[in-house]
């Protein structure tokens, strides 16, 4: 039987196994697709494509079922798993159990491409996001906290998620409709506008971060794009005054993780002296999964 930790955001999915998915599926192939299918009740799921759909219970969503049970195939060909997964913390004390009944000890007949699989959850735990994260690769990082508590800041696909942990319990729980999704939205938004590109750009959401890592060609000519991905500044500002107002940032260790850390971590470093930000996309966008695996009993 597997074990496996999933962490299902709006933005990606992504599991213990380093499986990493965008949180789209569509019922309609682009053409040309190589995206996994995923067959269920009849209907046939293309994975990573399509519209996000943006839910604050991300449980809620009618993707949710295609992108768990995609990820599981995506990650073992063992039939019967335990699964690990998140709530946000805000939300862990009120829905966990209601994640649960909802998954646990249930059997799903799917056709993962070409091949047919029962997939059976045979149990499911429930553990709060970005702070299991942080457990996670708290050893790692331990020089630099020292004995200071911990004020953890979450920055996922639609929410940021903040909490003070003191004696690895997290209290002062609080969560802000502010994530990677608005970051990419503000400078896409900003690009369209320059008049420097003369109201000729539309900028889809899913390329802002190519944009940002290998720049972006106006009429063959590769564009300062600084003040327009500067323009998030602004969602870091509503972050950055409930942490000034509400925890105690000057004194105990500040640590931001998730997928919004690369995006405003240099924001963050300017104004919060010996901020930790876990920005390695290809080690800590892993953080929550490998933490819920960790987890697991």
């Amino acid at each position: 039987m597997a074990k496996l930790g999933i962490d299902i955001g709006n933005f990606a999915v992504k599991t213990s196994e380093g499986v990493i998915f965008e949180s789209k599926v569509t019922t309609v192939g682009e053409y040309g697709t190589n995206a996994d299918r995923l067959t269920l009740d009849g209907k046939v799921f293309f994975l990573g494509e399509g519209e996000e759909e943006i839910n604050a219970k991300k449980f809620e969503k009618e993707n949710f079922l295609p992108l768990l049970l995609g990820a599981i195939c995506k990650s073992t060909d063992e039939d019967s798993v335990d699964l690990a997964l998140g709530l946000p913390i805000k939300q862990y004390t009120q829905f966990k159990q209601t994640v649960i009944d909802k998954l646990q000890d249930k059997e799903y007949d799917v056709k993962f491409g070409d091949t047919k699989r029962k997939i059976y959850i045979n149990s499911v735990k429930v553990f709060p996001e970005g702070v299991t994260g942080y457990l996670y690769f708290g050893k790692n990082i331990q020089d630099k906290i020292g004995n200071r508590d911990v004020v953890i800041v979450d920055i996922g696909g639609k929410t940021t998620d903040i909490a003070l942990i003191k004696d690895n319990r997290a209290t002062k729980p609080h969560s802000m409709d502010i994530g990677t999704i608005n970051i990419y939205d503000v400078i896409s938004k900003s690009i369209e506008k320059d008049s420097r590109f003369e109201g000729e750009v539309t900028v889809d959401r899913d390329k802002v971060q190519d944009y940002i890592d290998k720049g972006f060609y106006f009429k063959g000519e590769k564009q300062d794009i600084n003040v327009n991905i500067n323009a998030s500044k602004e969602l870091f500002k509503k972050i950055y005054n409930e942490l000034k107002l509400n925890y105690p940032i000057s004194t105990e260790a500040v640590v931001v993780m998730g997928g919004g850390a690369k995006l405003l971590g240099s924001a963050f470093k300017q104004n919060i002296p010996g901020i930790i930000v876990m920005d390695d996309i290809q080690t800590h966008v892993f953080a929550n999964a490998n933490g819920y695996r960790k987890m697991m009993k």
